[in-house]
């Protein structure tokens, strides 16, 4: 996979330069998925971040309900790179999916020799999340003014 204007604006990469996320991308090894094959299962330890080369994935909770749909470009996995927690919704790949992973220990392992990139990385995991915290607050108060 190589770096793509498009890579760069997907916000895990906010404000990283293109040999930062070429270093990262280095670092990934590549797996192919067929067609609604589990990439990372509920409740089960993810040790990896994930980059969609080619293809998509869905997200699903354990109801089965769709959380997201996922294509080229978008990074998953983030969660459990910060907090080494189980997973807490499935993903599977849509078709045939393409994705470049890099280890939890070899991305720790290179931002530690890097704390400038460190920095900016986590800063990005942390808006990724408040974004989400936001957006599950709002849904939880629609449902509250609904009642």
């Amino acid at each position: 996979m190589r770096v793509t204007a498009d890579l760069l604006r997907q916000p895990i990469f906010r404000d990283m330069t293109a040999d930062q996320v070429g270093i990262l991308l280095d670092l990934s090894d590549e797996r192919i998925y067929r067609d609604r094959d589990p990439v990372i299962r509920i409740t089960e330890t993810n040790p990896d971040l994930f980059i969609v080369a080619e293809g998509g994935v869905e997200v699903r909770t354990a109801t089965g309900d769709v959380l997201a749909t996922m294509g080229q470009g978008i990074v998953f996995g983030e969660v459990s790179i910060v907090d080494e927690m189980p997973a807490s919704a499935t993903v599977l790949s849509q078709g045939m999916t393409r994705l470049n992973v890099i280890h939890r220990k070899t991305l720790h392992a290179l931002l530690d020799g890097d704390p400038k990139m460190k920095a900016q990385l986590m800063e990005n995991l942390a808006r990724i999340l408040a974004g989400r915290l936001r957006a599950m607050n709002a849904h939880i108060m629609v449902g509250r003014i609904d009642d």
